[in-house]
């Protein structure tokens, strides 16, 4: 009698601690702050110049728990070098971003979802690159496609996006793949 009430005291102490855990997790913050980084890859003509670089962002999300829709602004910075052929210099990227996300339904703790928005960034090439240093600051826009895990109180995700610059000539492309957290 004595393991008979054991076993259902702990049956209900386990369904007990996994409801608290689902419910912490389904309580998703409706306003989130988070940075991420990681590499970027220059793509089209502008991958034929530079080599892949590096990107940084700080972000802030409004999500609420029902909706599969969210809004992110975010700034971030890359940075490329040139190739050999090209000279020795960098090309510097800062720029912001208003992005709509859109996150599939799942009671996983990992969820899959889409990006895209628009936004402006500055491009400034170095003296080698550009007699005399060459800047513009163009429109953009970006679309990609990443993955959040949800944890106690924080997440991270896995994000790749194409972002494309409306620079002179051809547009500026590359490709920032990147992980992140936001609390």
């Amino acid at each position: 009698m004595k393991r008979s009430l054991f076993g259902v005291a702990m049956g209900l102490a386990m369904i007990a601690t996994t409801a608290h855990a689902q419910s912490m997790v389904a309580a998703a913050k409706p306003v989130s702050f988070g940075v991420a980084g990681g590499l970027s890859i220059p793509t089209g003509d502008f991958g034929d110049a530079f080599k892949s670089g590096f990107n940084v962002s700080a972000l802030g999300e409004i999500h609420q728990a029902a909706w599969p829709v969210a809004i992110r602004i975010e700034a971030q910075y890359d940075q490329f070098s040139a190739k050999d052929e090209i000279g020795d210099g960098k090309v510097k990227s800062i720029g912001g971003l208003a992005n709509v996300l859109y996150y599939f339904p799942s009671k996983a703790m990992v969820k899959p979802y889409v990006t895209g928005g628009l936004g402006l960034f500055h491009n400034k090439a170095d003296d080698s690159i550009c007699d005399g240093g060459c800047s513009s600051t163009k429109f953009a826009f970006d679309f990609g496609a990443g993955l959040q895990f949800q944890l106690t109180g924080i997440s991270t995700f896995v994000e790749a996006n194409w972002n494309s610059i409306q620079t002179e000539g051809s547009a500026t492309h590359m490709i920032p793949v990147r992980v992140g957290i936001k609390f």
